[in-house]
């Protein structure tokens, strides 16, 4: 008998921040990964996000995949901005990001610069 393939080891990789500056803006830049995994991390970004008290723009050009927790956790840092009267919105989604956010019509609650 033949021998079987053996199955591929998921390998997952927690999404990689970056917080860089831009004349009056603060730019949370996210890649690889975003699942629910990175709820902790992620929320604990928040607090300095909002206090900096500059608009925030969410860089995910560098973003190969989210999940619908991902999502959640960009619609819970828009919750908190819109609660503090901080400006957010989400820079150049590419592939599966983008899909997920068209479906989702993401757009119609968070500005999104598509380009």
């Amino acid at each position: 008998p033949g021998t079987a393939n053996p199955p591929r080891a998921f390998h997952r990789h927690a999404v990689e921040t970056e917080l860089t500056s831009e004349p009056g803006h603060t730019v949370l830049s996210l890649r690889d990964q975003m699942t629910h995994a990175d709820r902790v991390n992620f929320d604990n970004l928040i607090p300095g996000l909002i206090k900096g008290g500059q608009p925030v723009i969410i860089d995910v050009a560098g973003l190969q995949y989210m999940d619908s927790a991902g999502l959640g956790m960009l619609l819970n840092l828009h919750d908190k901005a819109t609660k503090t009267s901080l400006s957010l919105r989400i820079r150049k989604p590419r592939g599966d990001v983008k899909q997920l956010m068209n479906l989702s019509c993401m757009d119609r609650l968070i500005p999104i610069e598509w380009q």
